[in-house]
């Protein structure tokens, strides 16, 4: 049986534990509780297990810590002596490990024995009892196992899920209910469990019923109980706090259970700055205020802590409090993890420097009086410790820490989504992406996402990559189809316009050649003319007949060859008379050039913008959902999406992610929940994969 004594050393220091639980050697400062406490005992009494429910920070586990326990190491449960044995254990990170480690821990069996405990509890429901069988569980000593949060079963269940997570669930509650139902040995268990876990226990064959045999619902404390657990603390400090202090204390956390860790924050970075003007005189507003009062107290003393740390270290300690934080039901919540899996999830395996790093950023957000990180007490930080967040309030209060927790959700979100485009696209149901979701997923994938991170949410990372690099390979093709297309038209454009300018060249080499046959024409016309003029002259002086007629012969074939002269040269005249479509044809050619070039450019900028051809439009499932379909298509995306938004305003007898039965989320684009009748979800899935080729074909035509 542990020691209980007073260790007023520790409560000098610390009066309160800040935001993580109370331990059982810390009942001396421990109070408000007594009528609870009392009810716990008396509910135990009556059957060997208790189910201590409450929401999160009404301060069940420190009830159970630090009330219940030392009540029974004092021998106050009817029925039963002082002589206890108290296994304590969360089951997160694998229920039957954790129990094999705590009965070693209580010292009911050797270190060596420990597989061989492990092996004997996980055979079947009775295994835990035959183990118990075999300790060193005194014939006058009682066993209790104490399972703190419990509802992380249901987590460890949905992270194994693809493996034997379920089995190994369902035989712990079973091993569970045996050991109670035997009489052999005292055995009693209890647990802690958040309530708005209940529902889940209805999957356990046996536990609904145990659950409503001895089931406490933690109640709110009253004014009273608080004012003694914000006083209580501090008489045993041998310090005093203002009576407007306190009321002060009291109406700033209300009635809210949830507040109860961020008092005891609050309360103790009060007195921490008591401590530091020196510890004279009442605690008081000054200190509360100077402490950041119940508002700020959590957020300024851990964004302290981080300001704290090198900048450059800074992104380590994000990676290791996302990989300490999980979304359930739309609300943040903690995940406790092994380190190893820590360095895995940060890149630091086998980097002993960047595991130094880690270490030291741990251990300074697990210093006393601060404790926002748990660690198993010892020195070493070895891969198995579990790490954990000290209380789901510093997601809530620290405004960094739930900023990181919505990155990782939204990361997470983001990869389950290529996951599932993966395997729809292996089975031939979907295409590869495109941007920006393309964009913003590569983005993910460097710089959050790898094998052991991706192990948190169902694993699948080399499916997933090679889905992304495939589909980023594929863009490449399609700018590059798209570059080719837009050569190809402005080449055509270029050829027209060259032929433009061949044909102005020819229509001038054209006009020249006419200039010169008029002027030729010309010439001619005025050598036959002169020619004929002699001719003339010389037969008015002939007096021989002969030579007379000769002349008249020769002066006719001249008049014949002039009149055909100047008809050539009338002709010539007409032509380059004619000739003025130059400036005209040039005005309609470049004209028709241009035009041409326009319209290939609105063409290759049409394709790059992702407009639809005629007779389609695009279809709008969501914000930016390009995707051309034909307008019927489209009118049903309107009416579904008009449904849905309905469905979310509350006007539906269904929630805002949840289908009646036949129906089916559509998932034209990752995150798109609208509910659908499976043929619609088809189409869809039809269209986008028409989509992925359709850009390609486009400037494939563009370019004919």
């Amino acid at each position: 049986m542990p020691s209980l004594e007073f260790d007023l050393e520790a409560a000098l220091a610390q009066p309160y534990p800040g935001l993580r639980s109370f331990e059982p050697l810390e009942s001396f400062i421990f109070f408000g509780r007594r009528s609870q406490i009392n009810e716990l005992l008396r509910r135990l009494s009556r059957g060997r297990m208790l189910a201590v429910v409450g929401t999160s920070g009404s301060g069940k586990s420190s009830l159970v810590r630090a009330g219940l326990l030392p009540a029974l190491y004092r021998g106050h449960l009817a029925g039963s002596g002082s002589t206890w044995r108290v296994a304590i254990m969360r089951p997160g990170g694998g229920p039957l490990d954790k129990l094999a480690d705590a009965l070693v821990a209580e010292e009911l069996f050797a270190a060596s024995q420990r597989e061989e405990v492990r092996k004997t509890i996980g055979m079947t429901s009775l295994g835990l009892v035959d183990a118990i069988q075999k300790s060193k569980l005194g014939r006058r000593e009682a066993l209790l196992i104490l399972v703190d949060q419990f509802e992380e079963l249901f987590r460890f269940r949905a992270e194994h899920a693809g493996s034997d997570g379920t089995t190994e669930v369902s035989l712990f509650v079973a091993a569970l209910l045996e050991a109670i139902d035997q009489v052999e040995r005292p055995i009693y268990v209890v647990l802690t469990m958040r309530s708005d876990f209940l529902v889940d226990c209805a999957e356990f064959a046996g536990l609904p019923e145990a659950l409503n045999r001895n089931q406490y619902l933690v109640p709110r404390m009253t004014r009273n109980d608080r004012q003694e657990a914000i006083e209580g603390p501090l008489r045993v400090a041998g310090a005093n706090i203002s009576a407007r202090l306190v009321q002060r204390v009291l109406n700033d956390a209300g009635d809210d259970p949830d507040q109860l860790p961020i008092l005891q924050h609050a309360l103790l970075a009060t007195y921490r700055a008591w401590k530091k003007r020196g510890g004279q005189g009442d605690i008081d507003l000054a200190d509360y205020e100077a402490a950041g009062t119940l508002v700020d107290a959590i957020n300024r003393d851990a964004q302290s802590l981080l300001d704290d740390i090198p900048a450059e270290d800074r992104k380590i300690a994000e990676r290791i409090f996302r990989c300490l934080t999980s979304m359930e039901g739309g609300r943040a919540v903690r995940r406790a993890a092994r380190f190893a899996k820590i360095l895995g999830v940060i890149g630091a395996s086998g980097d002993s420097s960047l595991r130094g790093k880690a270490e030291g950023i741990v251990r300074r957000f697990t210093s006393e009086g601060r404790s926002f990180l748990i660690l198993p007490p010892g020195t070493q930080i070895a891969d198995d410790c579990v790490v954990d967040i000290t209380h789901e309030s510093l997601i809530r209060k620290w405004s960094t820490l739930r900023d990181w927790a919505e990155r990782e959700a939204d990361s997470a979100d983001w990869y389950r989504s290529v996951v599932r485009d993966a395997k729809l696209y292996q089975a031939g149901r979907s295409g590869v992406w495109r941007n920006p979701g393309l964009k913003e997923a590569l983005r993910l994938r460097r710089e959050d996402w790898n094998t052991a991170w991706s192990e948190q949410y169902g694993g699948g990372f080399d499916a997933a990559t090679k889905f992304l690099e495939t589909s980023k390979v594929k863009r490449r093709r399609n700018r590059i189809l798209l570059c080719a297309a837009g050569i190809f038209v402005f080449t055509g454009a270029a050829a027209g316009y060259g032929k433009y300018r061949y044909d102005l060249y020819q229509d001038k080499v054209t006009e020249l050649s006419l200039q010169q046959k008029v002027t030729n024409a010309t010439d001619q016309v005025a050598e036959a003319t002169n020619r004929t003029r002699v001719l003339e002259a010389e037969l008015s002086t002939k007096l021989d007949p002969a030579e007379k007629k000769a002349l008249q012969q020769q002066l006719d074939e001249q008049t014949k060859q002039l009149a055909l002269l100047k008809q050539q040269s009338q002709t010539a005249t007409q032509q380059l008379a004619s000739h003025n479509g130059d400036q005209a044809s040039k005005d309609m050619l470049l004209k028709q050039a241009y035009s041409q070039i326009d319209s290939l450019r609105a063409q290759v900028g049409a394709l790059r913008q992702g407009q639809c051809a005629a007779g389609y439009v695009p279809r709008n499932a969501v914000a930016g959902d390009r995707v051309c379909v034909a307008q019927a298509v489209a009118d049903q995306v309107t009416a579904d999406n008009q449904q849905a938004a309905e469905r979310r305003a509350g006007s539906g007898p269904y929630g805002a992610d949840t289908c009646k039965q036949g129906f089916v989320w559509r998932e034209a684009t990752p995150g798109d929940h609208v509910c659908v009748l499976p043929s619609v979800r088809d189409q869809a899935a039809m269209d986008n994969r028409q989509a992925q080729f359709r850009l390609a074909a486009g400037a494939s035509a563009a370019a004919k």
